[in-house]
């Protein structure tokens, strides 16, 4: 990547990293939205909102490329940068309080196990190319504590950038690579992990998440799961699952109609996912929405391959408004205090994972 390259990619860019890899991918120059997928224009970028219903997730450009994570690092560093001067508000407790509650009733009367409220915290700043340099910086300089996907996409008025750990698939051929990610501790001296890992609250919350992953996939093929495990972040320590999918051969694999199915698992949004509860969207609204907060982000190399995240951990903005989002899932034990407590260390992490370093 060049200056001039550079300089596109700051204006108007998408990237995807793979911290396990090593490995990126990111596009800019002349981006344009398609109206539909087609093979011949491979690769490309898909971004939808949260509730798939973007009228043209497809974007292409004239300059994609592939490398590794630390030959980008190295360019990224060789430029000047400078952190964002954001005048924070206090997170929005109010807005939980409610989803949280309606929530609730809704787990109480059997309509729902489990869902995932959200709230933000919001700030205020126009950010330059500077400001985009000194976030890119930070995600790249933290990257080795995560094993996770870094992600971003911007233009001149919106963009998100972020460090999620919540892959939605990786696609290679007939083998589908998925995760199953819940239930949440504060990653601290004196935790105990066994204890969490043994936690009968975390234990369900978990496994409501591999009961939707369940439902969802065994119309694919056979899929196995691997042992649950602890996913050890900087600030915070989660349970994995790995899973793993064989499509099955009577399938002509298409990874939006995969998507379609996915997404929002129960780890993002309800279960059961196809309940008649207008709880996950009736909290929407022209003054808050989640914009792309937990949307589908990937990146298209071929019909053979591809890899979707959901854009968690991150922050994102229009004009000069900016979001950092987190949510996390609520079950019948869950108590209010706890999960408040969750939302806030996880927009504290997030602004830690940024270099935008203050609390709420």
């Amino acid at each position: 990547m060049n200056d001039i390259l550079l300089n596109q990619f700051l204006n108007c860019g998408f990237f995807i990293g793979d911290l396990n890899e090593d490995k990126m991918w990111f596009m800019t120059s002349s981006i344009r939205q398609l109206k539909n997928q087609e093979e011949n224009l491979f690769p490309f970028f898909y971004l939808n909102n949260f509730f798939s219903n973007k009228k043209n997730p497809f974007y292409k450009g004239l300059n994609f490329q592939e490398m590794s994570i630390s030959d980008f690092q190295k360019i990224i560093d060789n430029n000047s940068s400078k952190k964002p001067n954001i005048k924070w508000k206090s997170a929005n407790k109010d807005f939980y309080l409610k989803q949280y509650s309606e929530l609730k009733k809704e787990i109480s009367l059997k309509i729902l196990k489990k869902g995932v409220p959200y709230s933000f915290q919001e700030g205020s700043c126009k950010l330059s190319k500077e400001n985009k340099l000194y976030l890119l910086k930070n995600i790249l300089k933290n990257r080795k504590k995560n094993s996770s996907y870094i992600y971003g996409y911007w233009n001149k008025s919106e963009g998100v950038i972020g460090t999620t750990p919540e892959l939605l698939f990786i696609q290679k051929n007939n083998n589908i690579q998925t995760i199953a990610l819940a239930g949440t501790v504060p990653n601290e001296k004196n935790v105990d992990k066994n204890n969490f890992i043994n936690d009968p609250k975390m234990q369900n919350e978990h496994a409501y998440v591999i009961e939707g992953m369940k439902q969802t996939l065994e119309k694919f093929g056979d899929f196995s799961f691997g042992k649950t495990h602890l996913l050890e972040l900087p600030k915070l320590i989660h349970l994995k699952t790995d899973i793993n999918i064989k499509i099955s051969e009577n399938i002509d694999f298409d990874y939006e109609s995969f998507l379609k199915e996915l997404h929002p698992t129960a780890a993002l949004g309800i279960l059961p996912k196809n309940s008649k509860s207008n709880w996950l969207n009736s909290f929407e609204s022209s003054k808050i929405n989640r914009g792309y907060f937990a949307a589908s982000f990937g990146v298209v190399l071929n019909k053979n391959n591809s890899i979707f995240i959901a854009t968690i951990r991150g922050m994102q903005w229009q004009n000069n408004t900016l979001k950092v989002s987190a949510g996390g899932g609520v079950i019948q034990e869950s108590i209010f205090a706890d999960e408040w407590n969750e939302i806030n260390t996880k927009i504290n992490s997030i602004k830690d994972n940024l270099g935008l370093h203050s609390t709420i």
